[in-house]
């Protein structure tokens, strides 16, 4: 009779689970589970429920920026201390061993990174022309 009973209750309790997670698993429950819990609305840009809207896009820069520009926003803080042997401002002795390699095989490096140093410095919208101006301006500094 214990035998049965546990039986029974083992049972119930898996019948009891198997009802819970099919509960769950239907598509409106996950739907509901996994839906944004807010949205975020940009002026000028379409949403779901304004498709018709114009999208409002980011002005492109018109001009580039300049290698000073870019080495104040972005390199400063590595170039100007050698962080992490990175070739100072104006070095140079480190930047003619940096150019061994030619400007080329240099944009290349710093498009995909270098050892601690990120992609293209963390410029992501940086150009092939800009990043070699920078690393100009960065090598050729007195």
């Amino acid at each position: 009779m214990q035998v049965f009973i546990r039986v029974l209750v083992i049972l119930s309790i898996t019948l009891t689970t198997i009802i819970s997670q099919a509960n769950h698993e239907n598509k409106d429950t996950i739907d509901k589970r996994t839906s944004p819990v807010g949205q975020v609305h940009i002026e000028g840009m379409a949403s779901e429920a304004n498709s018709d809207a114009e999208v409002a896009l980011a002005p492109a820069n018109l001009e580039p920026r300049s290698g000073e520009t870019l080495y104040n926003t972005y390199c400063l803080a590595c170039h100007s201390t050698g962080l992490a042997n990175a070739p100072k401002l104006g070095d140079t002795a480190a930047w003619t061993r940096v150019m061994e390699v030619g400007m080329d095989a240099v944009i290349i490096s710093v498009i995909k990174g270098k050892n601690v140093m990120p992609p293209k410095g963390n410029c992501i919208d940086c150009s092939e022309d800009e990043l070699r101006s920078t690393i100009l301006f960065m090598s050729e500094a007195k």
